[in-house]
């Protein structure tokens, strides 16, 4: 179910969500999974898709919380995510911001090594993953 995104935030500032809303969708409360992780994989995909490039300013937990219908605290716990992923960075007084494909880096959880391939795999380039493959091979 989509939703009317912000035009603009109580700054009068365009808001991101207004440049992205076409493509993104409402917590499904009838939904299993997390709502902090449906936010997340939302915001994903717009960054997947090129639909928040790097250096654009990600909502505030305000707006996030009015658009997708979830709590501030979700909507803090979906950006956790990201964060953790590399995807975005918090700027001291500037708000949320997508990063640059070539300065993200990725957090490894301890004691998960599943969960930490899966996180190199999505994060690396194939010929990276090679390049790493033959390193790892080499005594």
């Amino acid at each position: 179910m989509q939703t009317e995104a912000p035009k603009h935030n109580v700054a009068g500032v365009p808001s991101p969500l207004a440049l992205t809303a076409g493509a993104l969708q409402k917590v499904d409360k009838r939904d299993r999974t997390a709502r902090y992780a449906q936010v997340a994989d939302e915001l994903r995909g717009a960054i997947e898709r090129s639909e928040l490039t790097a250096g654009d300013r990600l909502p505030s937990f305000a707006e996030l919380h009015q658009f997708f219908g979830v709590t501030v605290t979700t909507a803090q716990r979906a950006l956790r995510i990201l964060k953790d992923e590399g995807l975005i960075e918090g700027r001291k007084g500037e708000g949320v911001f997508v990063r640059a494909a070539g300065d993200r880096t990725v957090r490894v959880p301890v004691g998960q090594p599943g969960e930490a391939a899966r996180l190199l795999r999505e994060s690396m380039s194939e010929e990276d993953l090679a390049t790493l493959a033959k390193l790892l091979a080499t005594p």
